[in-house]
């Protein structure tokens, strides 16, 4: 059996070797959402990682902490969708802000049944910011009032950030439609939502009182025509 030429066999198979050992952690890599002027909205359901706390034991402290790198997967689907279950999940994404506004951001959940989240900004200097939300937090106690978790981003420009979300789903399913939206896209989605729910509603409300109208119709026609 002959070896390669040590002259030219062994740079190509150091090569070789070098990209089957960083082959995995390339795939691994979390790749940063980079939010400009020119896009409104962002999909993260596959910019995600996720880990699952069965125990329901770790802090912010013990998952954004270099230990815990390995034990995140990343998501390889749209929405997260992982069911009923009694885990805490821990959902981290990076952000950085390319946009000229510093405070025209919000992270939605479109799935308001969830019974706690709660979003930690980690900041650069190693600081973070946290907010709260889901049917066990009062909504006076969010800082955006609505059904839905809604969070307010505040990120500097040319800055990364990384996101942490805990996720408490409680009796719900773990359901988890997550996305970044700049406030006018956001306030048109649901003046649509609140214009679309009111005609729903108003048709209801229409077709109750014709079918009570004709209910009293056929009632007091009846006698009238046995008396005649």
């Amino acid at each position: 059996m002959s070896f390669p030429n040590t002259k030219n066999g062994m740079p190509i198979v150091l090569l070789t070797l070098v990209i089957f050992l960083l082959l995995p952690v390339t795939l691994h890599a979390l790749e940063t959402v980079v939010l400009t002027d020119d896009q409104g909205e962002y999909k993260l359901g596959r910019y995600v990682e996720v880990f699952e706390d069965k125990n329901r034991e770790f802090t912010i402290e013990d998952v954004s902490s270099e230990e815990f790198d390995d034990r995140f997967v990343l998501n390889k689907t749209d929405i997260l969708n992982y069911g009923h279950s009694t885990s805490v999940f821990w959902v981290r994404l990076k952000l950085k802000n390319m946009a000229i506004s510093e405070d025209d951001w919000l992270l939605e959940i479109d799935f308001p049944l969830l019974k706690k989240i709660t979003m930690y900004l980690l900041h650069p200097n190693g600081l973070y910011t946290e907010q709260h939300s889901g049917v066990s937090v009062n909504e006076n106690n969010r800082l955006i009032k609505h059904r839905k978790p809604i969070f307010p981003l505040y990120l500097k420009k040319d800055q990364e950030y990384t996101l942490f979300l805990e996720v408490f789903p409680g009796i719900s399913d773990m359901l988890l439609p997550i996305s970044i939206m700049n406030k006018d896209i956001l306030f048109i989605k649901y003046d649509t939502e609140t214009l679309l729910h009111g005609l729903y509603f108003g048709i209801i409300i229409v077709m109750i009182i014709y079918n009570l109208l004709f209910f009293f119709y056929k009632r007091y026609q009846l006698p009238l025509l046995y008396n005649v």
